[in-house]
């Protein structure tokens, strides 16, 4: 957060002026250029959908392209993605199906996504919100309390459904927000089946998937390497590609996701402290040892949905590696199909 929004932010009454501010701003800004949805039937639409290089946020996306499609198999299926959100409001009686994008900016990690996600709310009223992680921690408390009540004075008037993906995230939706709340997965373990063999595990490669943001915890990996490095050959990489190139077609996310997921499956294991790091190793059955992010969004889903799994291993403190067998962990892990299952059997939007 820069500096002016810090000193901003500080002030309950600045807080108030800067979202006065920024509501009727968003409202001048596209109010002219407004297009109505919502009249057809059989259409779907996704809100919110990203370009940048997270192919974490990438895979959610593909996810929720796939189940849908799966789910509605007449349906059309339209991406608005974040900055086309504030041209578009609803026909009077919308007979189309709205959806919003995943991930983990339900809170005040991402204020802007918060003031998206207020205006779908408000416009569409109902609405399906993909698996989330909800997280109104910033240091600064008088930021929580104003956009957690706004959030609930919304939620409280739509018929929203809010999907989230760990146990913390669905206590603190239940506590505080007036309408249906269920926990499910993240929907990229839909995809389970998409890669259907185990694989050749005979690499001796390690691939580290480390964050470098500010969601990244405070660890030192040196130490970790150069013990590594004794008996395994190592690769660094991330599940973030860079925003230079964006991403707005399927063809070019499937092949950038596959490209990534290759990295996966060449790999003997991976170390990890990205979520979706830890779920692409699920997916693509690849031993993953993972490391907690700043935000908890790892230890959190882990302790909710893998716990006990053969094939991860959660651990608090980087140099506990030294700890695992690595080589008895890669020949014992083995993965199951459930996750799908709980989609299939839960029918998102029915």
């Amino acid at each position: 957060m820069s500096i002016l929004k810090r000193i901003v932010f500080s002030n309950f009454f600045l807080i108030k002026l800067y979202d006065v501010f920024k509501t009727n701003w968003i409202a001048l800004k596209y109010y002219p250029k407004k297009k109505k949805i919502g009249e057809s039937d059989n259409t779907i639409y996704i809100f919110s959908t990203p370009k940048h290089g997270n192919l974490g946020d990438q895979a959610i996306l593909q996810a929720e392209i796939t189940y849908l499609k799966d789910r509605y198999p007449d349906y059309k299926i339209n991406l608005i993605f974040q900055e086309d959100v504030y041209k578009y409001e609803a026909v009077k009686e919308p007979r189309s199906l709205f959806f919003v994008h995943g991930g983990g900016n339900f809170g005040t990690l991402y204020i802007d996504e918060e003031y998206r996600r207020n205006y779908i709310l408000n416009e569409f009223q109902k609405v399906i919100i993909f698996p989330q992680t909800i997280n109104y921690s910033s240091n600064i408390s008088k930021i929580n309390t104003f956009y957690l009540n706004k959030a609930k004075k919304t939620i409280a008037k739509t018929n929203a459904l809010i999907l989230v993906r760990d146990q913390p995230s669905y206590k603190f939706a239940k506590q505080h927000f007036k309408t249906n709340v269920e926990l499910v997965p993240d929907i990229v373990l839909y995809m389970t089946s998409y890669f259907s063999n185990e694989k050749n595990r005979m690499s001796r490669n390690i691939t580290l998937f480390l964050r470098n943001d500010g969601e990244k915890a405070d660890f030192d990996i040196t130490d970790i390497t150069q013990y590594l490095n004794k008996s395994y050959e190592l690769n660094f990489s991330d599940t973030h590609i860079g925003d230079l190139k964006k991403i707005s077609n399927e063809e070019q996310r499937i092949n950038l996701l596959e490209n990534k997921w290759r990295e996966f499956l060449e790999s003997k294991f991976v170390i990890t402290d990205r979520l979706h790091g830890m779920i692409f190793s699920y997916i693509t059955k690849t031993p993953c040892i993972a490391l907690n992010d700043k935000n908890s969004k790892v230890k959190n889903f882990y302790y909710t949905w893998f716990e006990d799994k053969k094939s991860i291993i959660f651990i608090e403190n980087i140099a506990d590696i030294k700890k695992i067998n690595i080589e008895e962990f890669c020949d014992k892990a083995s993965w199951e199909d459930e996750f799908k299952e709980i989609f299939i059997n839960f029918k998102i939007g029915s």
